[in-house]
């Protein structure tokens, strides 16, 4: 049996789902999902940018990778940027960084 051939995606039974998007603007609110304004890649369509929400299609594994800029106003104390994962309204994942660190942590909850 030729592997190669009987792995892809037309032996997957779904179809692929993947998305690529972007907030051009601050985001202060707390508590809430991070809405987004560009929208380059929703394959799938399985991220609602408006309301922030991914909904996943089938059941699986699914991978998600954020990158975010925070700045912090001058003599304004302790200040954090905290993102957390949430499934069904349960943190499963937090990354966060302070002030003063170049660097993040990220917890992932099983």
């Amino acid at each position: 049996m030729d592997l190669q051939k009987w792995i892809g995606y037309a032996d997957v039974k779904s179809a692929p789902v993947h998305f690529y998007v972007q907030r051009n603007s601050s985001f202060f609110p707390t508590g809430t999902p991070i809405t987004f304004d560009r929208v380059w890649v929703n394959e799938g369509n399985a991220m609602n940018v408006t309301s922030g929400i991914f909904t996943a299609p089938n059941a699986g594994t699914y991978f998600f990778s954020f990158t975010g800029l925070a700045s912090y106003p001058a003599n304004n104390g302790t200040s954090w940027l905290d993102v957390t994962l949430y499934l069904n309204g349960h943190s499963i994942g937090k990354a966060w960084v302070h002030e003063s660190d170049v660097t993040f942590l990220i917890t992932i909850i099983p």
